[in-house]
């Protein structure tokens, strides 16, 4: 619940029900062989993991840290589906285990950084594209200037949540458009990230150029909320446009 209400609600977590559903879709799929391999675990291992988990969860919770504890209640549960299932089923169930990993919170040590440099990075471009062509625009760090009005670059637009949740998704397409061998599968997962860079490089131009022939009020009040979801849509496809080029590329060469 305080996921749902602190993180998933907004922009930077807002692929988290997606991967909970499809997460557990993957589960449920599984369910057969996983009750064939299933055993007890070993118990000191599972209340040793249990144990450290819960006290981790405690000292989050006093902090009030999100992510650390939802990453303490996730490694509880992984202890009790241990203790029940053991490694076999753990070994089975990997992929599934792993992505569920992409709906907790990210750390900010590592998220920070990044998000600043992404934004430098955008903003520095998108100046770069619209002054080639002759638009009155300029930027100051994250802020950008263009005619009377200047617009801030928020981590929003970064690039760093389109590039989490289209990790999540193109992990997800991945591993079932591939069933598994990640070594077919590496270009697809290697084009992720430049895909989820061009459809925010995509984001803001398309908010510079509305404020340049629109105002800022419009952009702000209809656009911004829109591009968000153009942003997706543009990621996703270029995403299976992309796998289809890989597809055509290895059964000609075949």
């Amino acid at each position: 619940m305080q996921l749902a209400q602190q993180y998933w609600s907004a922009e930077e977590g807002g692929h988290g029900p997606i991967v909970l559903a499809t997460g557990v879709w993957l589960l449920v799929r599984s369910r057969h062989a996983v009750r064939a391999v299933a055993q007890p675990g070993n118990p000191f291992l599972s209340f040793l993991a249990l144990g450290a988990s819960l006290l981790g969860y405690v000292f989050a919770h006093m902090t009030g840290m999100l992510g650390p504890q939802s990453l303490c209640v996730y490694v509880a549960l992984l202890a009790i589906f241990y203790y029940h299932a053991g490694w076999r089923a753990v070994r089975l169930l990997w992929f599934p285990l792993v992505y569920f990993l992409f709906m907790l919170p990210q750390p900010e040590t590592l998220i920070l950084p990044l998000t600043h440099a992404l934004k430098l990075g955008l903003s520095t471009a998108a100046v770069s594209v619209l002054g080639a062509f002759g638009y009155a625009v300029g930027h100051g760090g994250v802020v950008l200037y263009v005619d009377q009005y200047e617009l801030l670059v928020a981590s929003a637009c970064s690039g760093m949540n389109s590039l989490i949740g289209l990790g999540s998704i193109g992990v997800f397409y991945a591993y079932l458009r591939y069933d598994g061998d990640w070594r077919a599968a590496a270009p697809l997962l290697l084009a992720i990230v430049p895909i989820a860079l061009i459809a925010n490089f995509v984001r803001v131009l398309l908010l510079l150029l509305v404020t340049h022939y629109f105002g800022i009020r419009i952009a702000y009040t209809y656009v911004h909320d829109m591009a968000g979801i153009i942003m997706f849509t543009i990621a996703v496809t270029l995403l299976l446009c992309t796998d289809r080029l890989i597809s055509w590329r290895r059964e000609r060469r075949t």
